[in-house]
């Protein structure tokens, strides 16, 4: 089917010219409705060309980081040590160290978890102020009771 507006051939079911955009409507009686007259002076138009996006490269699969476990072996031990009277000191003096290696590792291998450390080493020098000042006042007490 020839466009009246431009005079290309378009598909024969095209409801418009895929040229000009021109309406390419019929009537019952399959003649063309009226259109306005071309412009002489413009030349007809090509049909835009497929708009198309450039290949993406193929990406790397991301890979998560991996938690430090010494950082999060120091953190249980600290909260185990909040819990634990009679093991209490064991564990904040193992949290402590546990906690430092971990942080010293986290930062060295780029590893997650230095929060856990630094979480750690806190609680665990708590507990472990909170022992000493226990122990010291005990030492008092039996010192003056005698």
């Amino acid at each position: 089917m020839f466009c009246p507006h431009c005079g290309q051939n378009n598909p024969p079911d095209s409801l418009f010219c895929t040229y000009c955009g021109a309406c390419l409507n019929y009537d019952d009686n399959n003649s063309f409705q009226p259109t306005p007259p071309m412009n002489p002076y413009t030349p007809p138009q090509a049909p835009y060309p497929p708009y198309q996006y450039p290949p993406y490269p193929p990406m790397a699969p991301v890979k998560p980081k991996q938690t430090n476990p010494c950082a999060i072996a120091g953190f249980v031990l600290s909260l185990v040590s909040v819990f634990l009277p009679w093991f209490g000191f064991v564990c904040a003096l193992l949290g402590v160290i546990l906690s430092g290696v971990g942080i010293s590792q986290s930062t060295r291998l780029d590893q997650d978890g230095k929060g856990f450390g630094i979480a750690g080493v806190i609680v665990s020098s708590f507990v472990l102020f909170f022992y000493v000042l226990v122990i010291i006042l005990v030492a008092i007490g039996i010192s003056v009771s005698i």
